[in-house]
């Protein structure tokens, strides 16, 4: 992940859209220095920011007479050239509350701006208010901070009385967006519901419009998205179906990343950014395409981007192999895992590498591209040998990163998630996986109270207190390692895993009323060391809804194979309703389950289908197949 630094924090949150507002005060909202693109238009919303609020205002402050303006990315950064201008339709006072902890004020903030003996509180800074007077019809033209980009500050206006009341958000997402989502049944735990819609409605919050249309965001601002938090985040977005009127592509954020691709096949690792044409971070897009092709069956959409996943492969084998052994050189910090230990070339991209040729190579084959199918199996099996044969370490039983650039040592005593990528990528024999599988079990190492840590306790750069990528657990490689033990058929353990791994996060949430960017792996809560964002969904969103349908509840869809599996182990009434499938998600289905008195008792699913398909019912117990017609009130028994 990202590493973040800010200084200061800003404002209580009120997303402001200025088509929504019943008296337009404010309009033409646009930014328009470094870093502005094409700004903001009429009617975009401002950011939403639900991370920082002010705990404190001056004595006989009145909030019915203010509103607060946000716009994207001002919870992060606020930069050194001019930021956000508007225009105003009311004589109006607008106040700048600037952090005291600054040690420099802007020579914008000095021209006209007043020190108004007002003070406000965030936490543990202080805020000093300015003000200066506008008239209607004037534009107000604010600026960032001239000594650092980390500087932040809350924008009050004073505007007497109007309509709307401040501090009400005006969506425009009817609420009931929400009814045409995926409904989890969960007769004894309707926390987890409540949690699962809590998710995607802080995914709402954080969408943002792109060229090509509406997408979720990954929680880090409408400027920029990170490659890989995009290709995560379809562990869930997939079941948005068509339930949100304005996102109706879940693949959008994907396919805005491939517009953006260089000829050669580089794609930034983050859209938004080209300051470096060789930077790459976790390159895994295939990944994302093989979720919606599960997902979906759209066989058009994989003919049309065989050719995007192709040259962004070679691109990265370019820059970041070496013709003697694909063992690929660490690209960025940590390829993701920004603070780490690692070798100079690392196990988990070269595991990207190798899971990337094998859904090409899968991929090229539901699309009848015999040629390309053959290139990159055979491309897949030339890396698949070269991590068993050069990445693995025989004294520790782990695959682990190589020493130095010439790839002629084995780095010892790291002990990172990064070398789970093997285990994803069907590249580990059995007898390894077996060695990978008993290190997870381990309490001396994997085995935390919150599963897995990203960084094991045999590790020399393991903290108790998470400490970022050096303990704490994080939603995408706890996925990662979920899915790998999935694919070499460590289904218990799998499972395992992600209930515990829902438990501390549905907890967590609980205790904090947010969702995390990570989380401490000895407990509930957040890292008692390094940073953790609030409010981070993004691919944070996979455990409340992804994870808690295909590992907690059980149900997973495979629609080329026009089949549903059913591994179900809960003992409450469970299952899904609404939930759709297929080419243009027109499958639909409920699947439910009684309850009963424990896992041994038979199990009967109650069915409603307007599509035929395959359905198969593991218990535990025991495993059958049905024959689920296209018709309501059907009942299968598993005994």
């Amino acid at each position: 992940m990202k590493s973040k630094s800010i200084l200061t924090a800003v404002v209580a949150a009120l997303c402001l859209c200025s088509t929504a507002l019943a008296e337009e005060i404010f309009t033409d909202f646009n930014r328009n220095g470094y870093r502005a693109y094409d700004g903001l238009q009429v009617g975009d919303w401002l950011y939403v920011d639900l991370s920082y609020g002010v705990t404190d205002m001056w004595s006989g402050y009145a909030p019915d007479n203010y509103m607060c303006i946000k716009t994207y990315f001002s919870d992060k950064f606020y930069w050194d050239k001019d930021f956000l201008i508007f225009t105003v339709h009311r004589d109006v006072t607008v106040l700048i509350g600037w952090p005291q902890a600054s040690k420099h004020m802007p020579d914008w903030l000095q021209d006209g701006w007043v020190d108004n003996g007002k003070r406000g509180a965030t936490g543990s800074y202080t805020l000093t208010f300015y003000e200066k007077e506008f008239s209607s019809g004037d534009r107000v033209q604010l600026g960032g901070n001239e000594e650092a980009s980390f500087i932040m500050y809350t924008i009050q206006v004073e505007t007497g009385p109007h309509d709307p009341a401040p501090w009400v958000q005006e969506n425009v997402v009817p609420d009931t967006w929400l009814d045409g989502l995926p409904e989890p049944v969960l007769s004894e735990h309707t926390g987890w519901i409540d949690f699962y819609y809590f998710a995607w409605d802080m995914a709402d919050t954080k969408k943002v419009h792109r060229p090509l249309g509406w997408t979720f965001d990954e929680a880090h601002g409408s400027d920029v998205s990170y490659l890989w938090d995009y290709v995560w985040m379809t562990y869930f977005t997939k079941y948005v179906q068509d339930a949100h009127p304005l996102i109706t592509d879940f693949m959008l954020g994907i396919d805005q990343m491939y517009a953006d691709m260089y000829p050669d096949g580089y794609a930034p690792f983050k859209w938004g950014y080209r300051r470096d044409p060789f930077w790459t971070q976790a390159p895994i897009f295939p990944m994302a395409e093989w979720q919606c092709y599960i997902h979906t069956a759209d066989t058009d959409r994989v003919k049309r981007v065989l050719p995007y996943l192709e040259k962004n492969f070679w691109n990265v084998k370019r820059f970041w192999a070496t013709y003697w052994g694909p063992q690929y050189f660490d690209a960025m910090i940590g390829n993701g895992m920004d603070n780490r230990p690692n070798g100079a070339r690392i196990i988990d991209l070269t595991g990207q590498q190798a899971i990337n040729a094998l859904i090409i190579s899968r991929l090229a084959e539901a699309a009848g591209d015999t040629d390309r199918e053959y290139k990159f199996n055979k491309e897949y099996n030339f890396i698949k040998d070269v991590i068993n044969n050069k990445m693995w370490h025989d004294g520790d039983k782990f695959y682990t990163d190589m020493k130095n650039r010439t790839g002629d040592e084995l780095k010892s005593g790291d002990w990172t998630l990064a070398s789970y990528w093997p285990l994803i990528a069907e590249v580990a024999p059995q007898d390894r996986v077996d060695h990978m599988v008993a290190h997870l079990n381990d309490p001396d190492n994997f085995k935390t109270a919150h599963r897995p840590p990203s960084t094991g306790k045999k590790s020399w750069a393991y903290d108790p207190g998470g400490k970022y990528w050096q303990g704490s657990v994080w939603v995408p490689t706890a996925t990662m390692v979920i899915h790998g033990l999935t694919a070499c058929g460590e289904h218990d353990l799998a499972r395992e895993i992600a209930v515990n791994h829902h438990y501390y996060t549905y907890e967590t949430y609980l205790q904090t009323g947010t969702i995390l960017e990570n989380y401490w792996q000895e407990g509930v809560g957040k890292p008692t060391a390094g940073s953790s964002m609030t409010d981070f969904v993004g691919w944070s969103g996979i455990t409340p809804t992804g994870t808690l349908i295909e590992y907690v509840i059980g149900i997973k869809v495979n629609a080329p194979e026009n089949t549903v599996t059913w591994r179900l182990r809960l003992t409450e009434q469970n299952g899904m309703r609404n939930l759709k499938w297929g080419p243009g998600f027109a499958h639909v289905m409920d699947l439910v389950a009684d309850a009963r008195s424990s896992e041994s008792d038979p199990v009967t699913v109650r069915a409603n289908s307007n599509h035929a398909f395959k359905l198969v019912v593991d218990a535990g117990f025991k495993t059958k197949t049905f024959d689920v017609a296209a018709a309501n009130d059907q009942v299968f028994v598993v005994q």
